[in-house]
């Protein structure tokens, strides 16, 4: 599909599917690719395509990993020159549905803190999926963020915060500044003013997003706001310290 002598790029291996499997869509991990996704390099060497149960389409490359569903209008972005990726947030389902659990749920809390996709969207994609392969993988993520978290990371600070006996905070709530929406905190002790961020690697590791954490972080102080920054090492090495 991609010459030995070039390599893949995100671009080229989305074109490359599409024209190896006329009529389908760039879906799935490719299509994670042609938006941004943070994938680390999970299933990138197969182009992924989807074909809807009534097409011919056929595809015996091993290169190319070929799924069947059916795909509303909203479903697909069409570009100039005629390339057909799934939207954002059907690629996200399709892949919380491939991942393995880590890094399913690693992507979960990429694409719910960038509202990509959120539990309600995720909830009726997982009902309308079932019998199909990877609807446990959805049902798994729903189940382990109920409580709030997105993370893992997330998911160990609550539960400090509880057995501590610590209350008065809610998960993954929006900040108003001057009735405008200016950042959505991990954990917000809304009657203290106290925000609590925990600093995973998918969520802050390019410069852009470093720079966005600081500008936010920059307009909540100046608001009046305190904040709290932990990594997974501080939950992990340090919990007393966290909780006091």
């Amino acid at each position: 599909m991609i010459h030995r002598d070039h390599p893949a790029t995100n671009r080229s291996r989305a074109w490359a599917t599409q024209l190896t499997v006329p009529g389908a869509v760039v879906s799935h991990c490719t299509a994670a690719q042609w938006h941004g996704f943070p994938l680390d390099d999970v299933h990138l060497t197969q182009g992924h395509a989807t074909r809807t149960p009534a097409s011919a389409t056929s595809c015996r490359r091993p290169d190319i990993v070929l799924h069947t569903a059916d795909l509303t209008p909203a479903d697909v972005f069409r570009f100039a020159g005629g390339l057909a990726v799934t939207s954002e947030g059907r690629t996200a389902v399709d892949c919380l549905a491939l991942l393995p659990p880590d890094a399913g749920l690693a992507l979960w809390a990429w694409v719910s803190t960038r509202r990509i996709l959120d539990r309600g969207r995720l909830s009726a994609a997982a009902r309308s999926r079932l019998g199909r392969p990877g609807t446990p993988n959805l049902l798994w993520i729903l189940r382990v963020t109920a409580g709030g978290a997105v993370s893992v990371a997330e998911r160990r600070l609550h539960d400090l915060l509880r057995k501590a006996g610590v209350t008065g905070w809610s998960a993954n709530a929006p900040v108003l500044v001057d009735g405008r929406i200016v950042a959505v905190a991990d954990v917000l002790f809304g009657g203290a003013g106290l925000v609590v961020e925990v600093d995973g690697l998918t969520a802050h590791r390019t410069p852009g997003q470093l720079t966005a954490d600081r500008r936010r972080q920059n307009i909540l102080i100046a608001a009046g706001y305190r904040v709290l920054r932990y990594t997974w090492v501080d939950l992990r090495d340090r919990p007393d310290q966290v909780v006091a």
